[in-house]
């Protein structure tokens, strides 16, 4: 589950909780929580990451491919801190993340070593069992929390926000459904044609139209950063000329339908 807080259309934090407790906070650059505040400005650390936790002593490098996301740790080693950056912008800072480390070890963005003296301590295992999956209502909640995300963004550049199309959205999720169950990873499908074609059968109007979609990512701010961080994909979230659009999930696939009228 996931909490979040907007002001003014903008996303300010937000708290992601697992089987009732919390297991990581998120704060938008500027924001503060607490005796925390947040710069906007960054050196994005590119090394790896020693800390020893719970009996355990992890090693944790970096993403194999630059999403714009970095792990560190503040002096105790007792939590993981992502930053996610955005790079056009000079490695602007958009967003801070910190977060249990069980998490990191249960969604494997990184690649992680371990040592420890037997036996392996439970919440180890724990941890690095199969990642519980996501419900249908947590995927509602990601879908909407993805599209807040742009919103944000775009606000935040002086851009229009965009409004929430359930056809659209319907549209989205069919595609990631797609993707999932048949095993490819395309804008275009092989029994349901292109985004024109998904549309069209979606009864959606519209004059333009673009589409982003993701897989690998556990939740929406991932997502919306790697999106960022690539140039086609950043450049369908700032297109001045949309006006709607709607986010689907599916497992870790996540279909993002932009369209202007």
């Amino acid at each position: 589950m996931f909490w979040a807080y907007e002001r003014s259309g903008k996303f300010r934090r937000g708290v992601y909780f697992l089987g009732g407790r919390a297991e990581s906070f998120v704060l938008g650059a500027g924001e503060g929580f607490l005796d925390w505040t947040v710069d906007k400005n960054v050196v994005p650390p590119k090394s790896a990451v020693f800390v020893s936790y719970r009996g355990v002593s992890l090693r944790v490098d970096p993403m194999s491919q630059d999403f714009g996301i970095f792990l560190t740790t503040p002096a105790d080693g007792q939590a993981a801190v992502e930053l996610f950056v955005d790079h056009a912008a000079g490695d602007k800072l958009l967003y801070l993340r910190v977060s249990r480390w069980e998490r990191i070890l249960r969604e494997r963005l990184y690649p992680v070593s371990f040592r420890y003296t037997p036996p392996r301590p439970d919440w180890l295992t724990e941890a690095l069992g199969a990642s519980p999956a996501y419900g249908d209502e947590a995927m509602r909640t990601e879908e909407r929390f993805l599209a807040s995300l742009i919103r944000d963004f775009r606000l935040r550049n002086g851009l229009s926000s965009l409004a929430w199309d359930d056809a659209v959205a319907e549209a989205a999720k069919r595609h990631s459904a797609d993707m999932e169950t048949n095993g490819f990873f395309s804008h275009v499908s092989p029994t349901n044609g292109t985004l024109a074609e998904r549309l069209a059968r979606a009864g959606v109007s519209y004059s333009v139209a673009g589409e982003n979609i993701s897989r690998g990512f556990d939740d929406a701010l991932e997502m919306h950063v790697a999106f960022l961080n690539s140039p086609a994909h950043r450049q369908n979230v700032v297109f001045p000329e949309y006006t709607h659009l709607g986010t689907g999930m599916a497992g870790t696939y996540m279909t993002v339908d932009f369209v202007g009228r």
